[in-house]
């Protein structure tokens, strides 16, 4: 966790974990909380005890899923994240405006813990939506344009770079992670129907199957090949943080030219 860069002695000891009823948040919880998982169809269980955030030295003071159809009470939710005295804060949201109502909801009721990590946040409206109150909040994310990645499309190398100026000077806006995992999933699309000769679904699908890390898909996602699964290999989550209104690259550190030393502890919101 990122958190392993914060001096011992100022690390959290305390969390508060709160997430949306989603597939996407209800999955991460899950592994967070370290709960036991039914495997429909399957007749299988995995359990994922203790958790991430046990592992991590930090005890779940407030654990709670709030309903994604209709709702509107984060001042409720804000005003018991706070009563719980917790020193680090985990949302687990399905869209990017949720991570606005939350912090604003937050916010109101003066909740200020050490540190802010949410599952959505890149996109450059929720820096709209939060003003300077952005800023601290951490992020995972699958690209960020600071990371020196080389694709390929129609046979010619593109780097992560190159396709950040060029997305620019067509729409006039950087792209954010929003935008770029569809063009990495056309890169790779264009890939494996242009190594199978054919846009027939098991040919593509052998060719996707067969990549290996010496021969990987090259997309401005980073490279990519495949476990028995159908899941990426070596390919674990950047994270990102706001800071000055800012989107830094801060982890992993030593990887990548680029990083950004993390803002700990958050800034008020």
């Amino acid at each position: 966790m990122i958190l392993h860069y914060v001096p011992a002695g100022d690390r959290p000891k305390t969390v508060a974990l709160a997430w949306a009823d989603d597939f996407f948040a209800n999955a991460i919880s899950a592994g967070m909380l370290g709960k036991k998982v039914d495997i429909t169809g399957f007749n299988r269980s995995i359990d994922l005890a203790p958790g991430t955030l046990a592992k991590a030295g930090m005890k779940v003071v407030f654990a709670k899923q709030w309903p994604e159809e209709g709702f509107s009470d984060w001042i409720t939710l804000a005003n018991s994240i706070k009563a719980s005295g917790a020193e680090y804060l985990v949302g687990l949201v399905a869209f990017p405006d949720e991570v606005i109502m939350l912090s604003r909801a937050l916010k109101t009721v003066g909740f200020q813990p050490k540190g802010a990590y949410f599952c959505q946040g890149t996109q450059e409206e929720v820096k709209e939506g939060l003003g300077d109150s952005v800023n601290g909040i951490t992020i995972h994310s699958g690209w960020h344009r600071a990371v020196q990645w080389e694709g390929l499309l129609a046979g010619k190398k593109l780097s992560n770079q190159e396709f950040v100026e060029l997305f620019t000077k067509e729409f006039g806006h950087e792209p954010d992670e929003d935008e770029a995992i569809p063009f990495a999933t056309c890169q790779g699309l264009e890939q494996a129907v242009r190594a199978a000769g054919s846009t027939d679904n098991t040919a593509i699908r052998n060719w996707l199957a067969s990549r290996t890390k010496d021969n990987p898909v090259k997309t401005v996602l980073g490279d990519f090949y495949f476990d028995e699964r159908g899941l990426a290999r070596d390919k674990p989550f950047l994270m990102a943080q706001w800071q000055d209104g800012k989107l830094k690259f801060i982890y992993p550190v030593g990887q990548f030219p680029g990083t950004s030393d993390l803002v700990w502890p958050k800034p008020k919101w």
